[in-house]
């Protein structure tokens, strides 16, 4: 291949690149300017045929694929990577056929027989999905994942004995596959071959312990299929499981009876304003049962009949516990001991959205004993209070730092002041092996300039991130108090130091700013509110979350990135975007996936509002709180309340971050919460091609998709106020159509003109902006000494 070859075929494969990072117009306008030069490559040929496709003109698609298929210098590998498009962009009819003609030219391709089976159980054809894997399973017998989406497409066509057939082939490769295993149990079960079906779960657990047995109850309840309850029981009894572990199984599915009774009833009246009919059968169906479900965590939990409440800020019975235990043990044990009672109260109102309860209880606990730990508590409340506007939130968080202990640390030494050396940036949090950070801070950090900025990342978290970052010098920090950690920050002579969980996360270290651990320090990347920390210098920003004018309600400076984003995200295709739910529904669907402590009344009651205003539409909530019976009953009895009748709701729990990204295929626009907006829930809409309709509030809290929609150029779905949030969902709603194209494009869009999707511009900018207040510092403190008395004269 000589050097012109060479240079066509990089060009090709730049193209290829393009076409599967959704760059296709720039494929496109490349492979044109090839072809016109009568260039040609199999890859130019495609992005042509694919410009037909999307100019709607079908025919000259038709045509030029077919075409394509025809021409001398295509090979397998080309058509693998056709299909591999097609697939990327749900044509799955495209996709099989190109994957078919890559398998004719190299019949033993096992790739292409992977994806052709995945493309069939897409379009529910498992019959030549089984197909597909038999005959990858030939040219690679060992192949985990062939022998697992074998045997379940078995299984869906209820062929049990072939399914288990094929795992316990795939058991000889990996005998140590917990799918494997678990599948074997599966259909082990639906044979009425229990006692095979518990010895190949248990064979699948890596580590037996106490609730190993209760797992496979769930499993053996989940696939009972044709088994009575009292089969089950005499089943559970041969197996050894004692009387409370199968009285536990049965309350879990009574209590998830019981609690279906109260929607079912409420489904049954239609959704009119003020229906005053429904707003009763609300409060006599679901409060007894909830004071009920209280009743049962007191008896049952001692009992260990159900389960310790590991995450029981999301369930009222903390409230009712952590007020009545402070009542009943403030004589016993005095005021200040009991409030931690109280504290928890706080807490659980605050994530049940019902901020101003909360905010009273701890501005009570805050006023008997100041602690740092109460007033951050408090600070969260406040932030999610539509009431404390930003002059009251500035003086009580100013006031609240005031009012703890004074801080004296020494001052730091032999600072080097030069202008443009390498800087060392210290990053300060918790959550550095989190989902985000895996878009975020992952990405961020490898687009940095090593001859601009060294990284140092303080990990007060799990302290599991370090493979994470392989570039970067990592320290956990979790078990070092604020002194010594800011001992190590200055021995790691850090210029400047980034705290970024910010006052809403419990676990943040802003303790260590104010010792001064280094001589800038910043707050940035979890909320862009004040600290109310005198030595906090900065707070990093973007000129639309934070408007310049708002300066006045930060202790702090404003250090506003230049691209107009407060940070970067790189995200993965984890799912396909998807048409509009709308055209296959035949109804609308609003939905929101944010916090379950931005869902207030007032959000609920505009939600109602707009879901009268368009009668057949649907609101779709994906939060943290409806994992419990409680909360979710509580939430149906709210918008009862409205006059929204539960069959308008969709309700959906905590999932893993592949089925959340999955869930936004079933709504057709989300909706942002207020006062408190939704950040990486906004991101992960817009990448799943759904706009977000929000309301562009004075402060920072209520700009932040703001900020995201407007540096993408979606102004459209930016609203001044609430009532032309609930107007324009309306208007959206009734005229759906025009979410359609936009609903594709947006990928490619967000790319092309969004700071937030374009992480090594993003980078530089974050860069820059660290620079900048360097130079400033330097310029602030650095002092010159003369070297003689006439250089000192010429100073003067």
């Amino acid at each position: 291949m000589n050097s012109f070859d060479e240079k066509i075929e990089k060009v090709a494969n730049d193209v290829l690149v393009l076409l599967m990072t959704d760059k296709v117009k720039d494929a496109i306008q490349i492979s044109e300017q090839y072809l016109e030069q009568n260039i040609s490559h199999p890859y130019f040929l495609f992005a042509q045929t694919i410009s037909f496709l999307s100019g709607n003109s079908h025919q000259n698609f038709h045509d030029s694929f077919k075409n394509l298929k025809i021409i001398p210098n295509i090979t397998y590998a080309d058509f693998h990577n056709f299909g591999l498009f097609f697939q990327r962009n749900q044509a799955h009819q495209l996709a099989a056929e190109c994957f078919g003609e890559s398998i004719n030219k190299k019949p033993d391709f096992f790739a292409s027989y992977i994806q052709l089976a995945k493309i069939f159980i897409a379009l529910d054809n498992f019959e030549s999905a089984i197909n597909a894997y038999i005959a990858a399973l030939e040219i690679s017998p060992e192949d985990l994942e062939s022998h697992q989406n074998l045997g379940l497409c078995y299984e869906k066509l209820l062929q049990s004995e072939l399914a288990l057939e094929i795992y316990t082939k795939g058991l000889v490769h990996h005998p140590e596959s917990r799918t494997l295993n678990i599948g074997i149990a599966r259909c082990y079960l639906d044979s009425g071959s229990v006692q095979e079906a518990y010895s190949a779960f248990m064979t699948s657990l890596e580590d037996l312990n106490s609730e190993s047995d209760q797992d496979f109850l769930h499993l053996l309840y989940q696939e009972r299929k044709n088994l009575t309850y009292r089969q089950i029981v005499k089943i559970s009894r041969l197996l050894g499981f004692t009387k409370r572990q199968i009285l536990a199984n049965f309350l879990g599915d009574i209590r998830s009876f019981f609690s279906s009774i109260p929607i079912k009833i409420l489904s049954l009246f239609s959704s009119k304003k003020n229906h005053p009919r429904l707003k009763l059968a609300a409060n006599l169906t679901i409060l007894p049962f909830v004071y009920w479900e209280i009743l049962l965590h007191y008896i049952l939990t001692p009992l260990k009949l159900l389960p310790e409440i590991e995450d029981h800020l999301k369930i009222p019975y903390p409230v009712f516990k952590g007020q009545m235990a402070y009542l009943l043990s403030r004589p016993f044990i005095g005021r200040e001991r009991a409030l931690t009672y109280r504290d928890s109260a706080a807490q659980a109102l605050y994530h049940m959205g019902r901020i101003n309860e909360s905010e009273k209880i701890a501005q009570d606990a805050l006023k008997t004993l100041p602690t740092t730990d109460r007033s951050d508590n408090l600070s969260r409340i406040l932030l999610a209070s539509e009431n404390c506007s930003n002059e009251e939130f500035c003086t009580i968080i100013k006031k609240n730092m005031d009012a703890l202990p004074t801080v004296i640390s020494s001052p730091i030494d032999n600072i080097n002041m030069q202008a443009d050396r390498v800087l060392n940036v210290g990053m300060l949090c918790d959550f550095f092996d989190g989902q985000i950070a895996a878009y975020t801070l992952i990405p961020q950090l490898k687009n940095h300039d090593p001859n601009k900025i060294k990284v140092y990342l303080y990990d007060s978290g799990s302290g599991k991130a370090h493979d994470k970052y392989p570039t970067q010098a990592y320290r956990y920090v979790k078990k070092l108090d604020d002194n010594q950690l800011k001992d190590l920050i200055r021995e790691d002579k850090i210029d400047i130091l980034i705290e970024m969980n910010g006052p809403l996360r419990p676990s943040n270290r802003l303790g260590v700013l104010k010792r001064r651990a280094a001589p800038i320090q910043a707050s940035w990347y979890n909320l862009c509110a004040t600290t109310g920390i005198k030595e906090v210098d900065y707070v990093i920003t973007d000129k639309i979350s934070v408007p310049a004018q708002q300066q006045k309600y930060f202790t702090e400076k404003l250090l506003f990135l230049s691209g107009k984003a407060t940070g970067g995200w790189e995200l993965e295709n984890n799912a396909p975007v998807t048409p509009p739910p709308f055209q296959k529904n035949k109804f609308f669907t609003f939905g929101c996936f944010g916090a379950s402590f931005k869902i207030n009344p007032k959000m609920i009651s505009i939600w109602s509002k707009i879901l009268h205003s368009a009668p057949t539409s649907k609101l779709l909530i994906k939060t943290d709180m409806l994992d419990k019976i409680t909360s979710k009953l509580l939430l149906v009895q709210s918008f009862a309340r409205e006059g929204i009748s539960p069959n308008r709701l969709i309700f959906e729990g905590l999932t893993s971050y592949q089925k959340m990204c999955e869930k936004y295929q079933d709504i057709d626009l989300s909706l942002d919460t207020f006062p408190y907006s939704n950040g990486s829930t906004t991101m992960n809409s817009l990448w799943q091609g759904v706009p977000v309709l929000t309301i562009a509030g004075p402060a920072w809290r209520s700009r932040t998709t703001t900020s995201i929609m407007g540096s993408a150029g979606f102004d459209q779905f930016i609203c001044k106020d609430k009532e032309e949030y609930i107007s324009r969902a309306v208007e959206i709603a009734n005229a759906p159509q025009q979410l359609v194209g936009l609903r594709q494009e947006m990928r490619v869009h967000l790319i092309n003109h969004s700071r937030y999707f374009q992480i090594e511009k993003f980078a530089q900018d974050f860069e820059d902006g660290l620079r900048d207040a360097w130079h400033e510092y330097i310029s602030a403190n650095y002092k010159y000494t003369p070297k003689s008395r006439d250089e000192a004269n010429m100073y003067e």
